[in-house]
């Protein structure tokens, strides 16, 4: 008696070949993970950027620099209206809804001698990592990183 031949895979070539999409995919996903972080944290640069902006041109023209309580984020409220009326002043084109959508939480301070601090903070960059990133700028738009998740959480 004679056997058709059939066409297909067999079993142990689709295994081998699921063993091999499963090792590829787990040394890309920490990478991927890491790019991730790194695009949200282009995005506060942009934003501590922009608040640096937005404060020497109000200092320009107001000779103080104004103080903002934290929005966005975590511990930002979203419901002040008058936060967001104030942070438009600085330039920062920012609606109420889009509040929720910040990845970061923002604080500006200003001092009495002209001078002012911002800073910014995620403390789930990583979900399943303790460390936060935070973020500062000052007058003379010194902008750092303090504490860098993507590094610590490695």
């Amino acid at each position: 008696m004679k056997y058709a031949k059939q066409a297909g895979f067999t079993l142990v070539e689709l295994m081998v070949v699921m063993s091999v999409v499963a090792v590829i995919s787990s040394l890309a996903l920490p990478k991927m993970k890491e790019l991730t972080a790194k695009a949200k944290q282009s995005e506060v640069k942009t934003m501590m950027r922009q608040m640096y902006i937005g404060q020497t041109s109000y200092f320009a023209e107001h000779n103080s620099f104004l103080y903002l309580y934290s929005f966005g984020g975590e511990w930002g409220t979203c419901s002040n209206m008058l936060k967001f009326q104030v942070t438009n002043q600085l330039g920062l084109s920012m609606k109420p809804a889009d509040c929720n959508l910040l990845r970061y939480t923002y604080t500006t301070n200003a001092s009495s001698n002209n001078k002012f601090h911002a800073s910014a903070l995620n403390r789930q960059l990583f979900p399943n990592c303790a460390h936060s990133d935070a973020w500062t700028v000052t007058t003379d738009m010194d902008l750092r990183n303090t504490s860098n998740a993507i590094v610590d959480c490695r």
